[in-house]
């Protein structure tokens, strides 16, 4: 687009346009539009409307609020933060061996010298132990170890040093330079990115202007929450006081239920002694299993029926179904159809066993069936 506007131009000043040369011009244009449009999305995701606000205010006001609590400048902290990660660290990393450095520098105020045998061990000399002690702040005095990893011949003893400051590899990498080498370094990234008073107050305020909000909506929240478990409470205080004012009722209930559960059971049981009966009956297989299985049926339904019925609750849905009862039956046509396909099924109660009549039906059949054998091995002798 932007070369066709070009052409247009020089063309409308009377000016000859080479199509060939300006065709290279225009893939020129296009390829860096491209990258311009790239760019730009890039730009879009890293300063979006969250990475402006919040993110800003976290990052800015935890550093402001950290420089505070050392007595450091937050854009000094936050310029050797840039330098370190340059050489595999972080920010958080850089801020938490300051806080290891300062400590060794206020443990000497209350005679705890530990850390200066620990140095003098690892090959510190005296004089560079000296300037580390002495320096003005925690950050002059990590600078001030720059000469002393500079001058390290081995990796074991820059481990060693390491160690006796608190010091991650990523510093040890960042002060094998020179202190000159750091010092450009760390004021490169401080133009970059520098961090001034106006930003860390300004990030405070929109972090506590955010919290009060917070807290006032969960406020808030706190005024429906009470209103609702006022009336949760009194319907658990209902449902409490119905269990604790029936408990006779309920107890007398339970214990009819499992009276009629045993013989439900014992009806269950029953049916085995029927698999003889139904295994000789004359009868279609299908209608014989129905006479038998309503042995099991029909105490079930008897067993609901009365259970529902002792308790005395009000007619219909399930209390209607099992109890009987023709209104609540027909409260709804689901219900009611429900009934109509239940009404077909026959409970044969007054099944009657005889052993002898079982043993001549099992003879006979077992007869048969060996008459079957003799009669399809002579068809094939034959």
């Amino acid at each position: 687009m932007a070369a066709k506007t070009i052409k247009s131009f020089l063309v409308g000043l009377g000016l000859d346009v080479d199509e060939k040369s300006f065709k290279e011009a225009e893939n020129g244009f296009d390829f860096i539009g491209k990258k311009a449009l790239q760019l730009g999305a890039v730009v879009t995701g890293a300063f979006g409307a969250k990475a402006l606000t919040f993110d800003f205010a976290a990052d800015i006001d935890q550093l402001g609020k950290f420089s505070e609590f050392l007595k450091l400048s937050a854009d000094d902290i936050s310029a050797y933060g840039g330098a370190i990660e340059q050489s595999g660290g972080s920010l958080d990393s850089f801020k938490s061996q300051l806080l290891s450095i300062t400590q060794l520098r206020a443990g000497e105020l209350v005679g705890d010298f530990g850390y200066i045998s620990e140095a003098l061990k690892a090959g510190v000399s005296n004089e560079a132990l000296s300037n580390f002690r002495n320096a003005r702040s925690a950050i002059e005095s990590y600078l001030a170890l720059a000469d002393v990893f500079n001058s390290t011949q081995t990796a074991e003893q820059q481990q060693n040093i390491a160690a006796a400051f608190g010091l991650d590899p990523a510093s040890v990498r960042l002060l094998t330079k020179s202190r000159e080498e750091v010092e450009a370094l760390v004021k490169s990234q401080r133009a970059m990115r520098p961090v001034t008073k106006e930003m860390t107050a300004l990030a405070a305020d929109f972090n506590d202007n955010i919290q009060m909000l917070s807290r006032s909506l969960q406020g808030l929240a706190d005024v429906f929450s009470v209103e609702f478990m006022k009336e949760l409470n009194s319907t658990l205080d209902n449902i409490n006081s119905f269990f604790g004012e029936n408990q006779g009722e309920i107890k007398s209930a339970a214990g009819y239920a499992v009276r009629k559960g045993v013989d439900g059971t014992k009806s269950a049981a029953e049916l085995l002694t029927f698999l003889p009966y139904i295994y000789a009956s004359e009868k279609p297989a299908g209608e014989t299993i129905n006479d038998s299985l309503g042995i099991i049926v029909k105490p079930v339904q008897d067993y609901v029926r009365d259970i529902f019925e002792h308790l005395n609750l009000p007619k219909g849905g399930l209390v209607g179904l099992f109890s009987g009862d023709q209104e609540a039956q027909q409260g709804n046509s689901y219900r009611g159809q429900i009934i109509r396909q239940a009404a077909p099924i026959t409970i044969n109660n007054e099944i009657k066993l005889d052993g002898q009549v079982i043993d001549k039906r099992v003879n006979r059949i077992m007869g048969e069936e060996a008459e079957k054998a003799i009669s399809d091995l002579s068809s094939s002798t034959d």
